[in-house]
């Protein structure tokens, strides 16, 4: 009944963002942008957007490593496969997907890799909101647009912090479970040492700076990318223009809503557009092509890694976590 409710919630919220970035559009105008483009920067920008997978991939592949030496083939299958999911699943249930299909593979604890998941995301969030307070320094935005990105960026770096307590004070989180009735304090044991197990990269600090370096290196080639789709349109942005609309967008999808953040993702891809004074109608001809290139090239990919394994998301969601 919760999950019904959280899917419904986000369908709605996904019309809602939908209904903000459509209304007062001419689409004629819309329609003639996107019909004057020149796509043999789209085909350019669509080839990056999947081969950025193999960056995500390799440093997937270093936060595991403290579980196990993954394969670099069966790490990115899991990926793609999870982000694929996130595509034409609610709730953002690719990342259950992918660490179901890499414990699949490589019979590892699949709550040590979700663990390794929600670091990645921690770690995403953290580089985004980092690189924007670099360029609030240096660009003159809105000021409702610092005192959100600020409050934002306190939330990440709590959460950050969190996920550092729980690996280096394992003992003291444990023992918070003494309290609990024996058999269900048995069972969120095993869970939460299989989390902890996931988050052993941060008692390594070298492979720790190496992700997060690599976290930098892929967000900088996905702002190129957004960068090659403003010469689609024949937008005239600099380069770090790119950077603040990919920034506002990867962080204002973390709202809820519909598969494939379909309304969320166009709306604040305008709203990111807005701030350097793009017409709505062109910028909303940027969002439909921007959210093409983020999403189709790794569900294609994703489904074809699906379809060589011999699985179905109806068997991987019959699998348990733990």
């Amino acid at each position: 009944m919760r999950k019904r409710t959280q899917v419904l919630v986000g369908i709605l919220l996904s019309f809602l963002f939908l209904w903000l970035a459509f209304r007062k559009v001419n689409f004629g105008e819309v329609g003639q942008a996107l019909s004057n483009g020149n796509y043999l920067f789209f085909a350019a920008a669509f080839f990056l957007g999947g081969a950025g997978f193999l960056i995500r991939t390799l440093r997937w592949r270093i936060l595991l490593f403290p579980i196990k030496d993954i394969s670099f083939g069966n790490a990115f299958s899991a990926l793609t496969i999870g982000f694929m999911a996130n595509g034409i699943l609610p709730l953002r249930l690719g990342e259950i997907v992918r660490a179901l299909v890499i414990g699949y593979n490589e019979k590892i604890s699949k709550s040590a890799a979700l663990a390794t998941i929600v670091v990645e995301r921690m770690l995403d969030v953290f580089v985004l909101l980092f690189l924007f307070s670099g360029f609030l320094i240096v660009i003159p935005l809105p000021p409702i647009v610092k005192k959100i990105s600020a409050l934002v960026f306190l939330i990440g770096l709590f959460a950050v912090g969190f996920l550092f307590f729980i690996a280096l004070k394992p003992n003291l989180i444990m023992g918070l479970f003494n309290f609990l009735p024996g058999r269900f304090n048995q069972k969120l044991r095993t869970i939460v040492i299989s989390f902890i197990e996931g988050l052993k990269i941060i008692n390594s600090w070298k492979r720790l700076a190496l992700v997060i370096i690599l976290s930098i290196c892929f967000w900088s080639y996905v702002a190129f990318i957004y960068y090659t789709v403003f010469q689609v349109l024949g937008i005239e942005l600099p380069l770090y223009a790119a950077f603040i609309v990919m920034i506002i967008t990867s962080l204002g999808i973390c709202i809820p809503s519909a598969p494939g953040f379909v309304g969320t993702f166009h709306y604040f891809v305008i709203l990111g557009l807005s701030i350097f004074g793009i017409p709505k109608d062109i910028a909303l001809s940027y969002a439909i092509l921007i959210h093409l290139i983020s999403f189709l090239p790794v569900v294609l990919i994703g489904f074809l890694c699906l379809q060589k394994m011999g699985l179905t998301l109806r068997k991987l969601s019959k699998t348990k976590i733990i």
